[in-house]
């Protein structure tokens, strides 16, 4: 059976159509490069379809994604298209963090948590990654700490303004965590 993918994704699509390409997938593991590589086609719709099946998927089997982690990064920083980037960010969030971690990467994800040019979804995506890469290494929690809480919440989403809010909880919390440990 001939699975061409690009035409799939070139349809109008529902969740319940992305869930049957997904399905598709799991049924045919090696058709997951295929569809990975879509996620880099030059027409908007396909990559961003794409990235959706593949966000879909590495709910599932992360594994799949975990060789494909730095590509995933600079691509990710680059992207034009917002929904894509989101898209792969949540890729790369749901994948375990690795020593040693990206430090260009990381410092994406300070800036891009509080850039205007973001949407909310992605600037909560960098926190949430931010927070995650700190915690491999801990000696970099007060400096995501200093800039969350430099940062003046009014300014920002409420989407925004309740991630920087729980981000500072956590911090916290592990803080004191540290502290009853020594």
């Amino acid at each position: 059976m001939n699975r061409d993918y690009t035409v799939f994704l070139k349809k109008r699509l529902t969740p319940h159509f992305i869930n049957g390409i997904v399905l598709l997938i799991k049924q045919y593991p090696e058709d997951m490069d295929t569809v990975y590589r879509l996620m880099y086609d030059p027409d908007t719709t396909v990559s961003w379809r794409a990235a959706w099946a593949c966000e879909k998927l590495c709910a599932e089997f992360p594994e799949w994604f975990l060789d494909k982690r730095d590509e995933l990064m600079k691509y990710a920083l680059g992207h034009p298209h917002e929904g894509t980037k989101r898209l792969i960010l949540s890729i790369l969030n749901k994948l375990p963090v690795t020593k040693p971690i990206s430090i260009p990467f990381l410092n994406a994800c300070f800036e891009g948590m509080f850039s205007p040019e973001e949407p909310a979804a992605v600037q909560t995506l960098y926190m949430k990654l931010s927070y995650r890469l700190c915690m491999e290494e801990p000696e970099l929690l007060p400096e995501l700490q200093m800039l969350l809480e430099s940062t003046n919440p009014e300014y920002y989403s409420t989407a925004v303004r309740t991630a920087r809010k729980n981000m500072l909880l956590r911090i916290n919390k592990t803080k004191k965590k540290c502290f009853q440990k020594n």
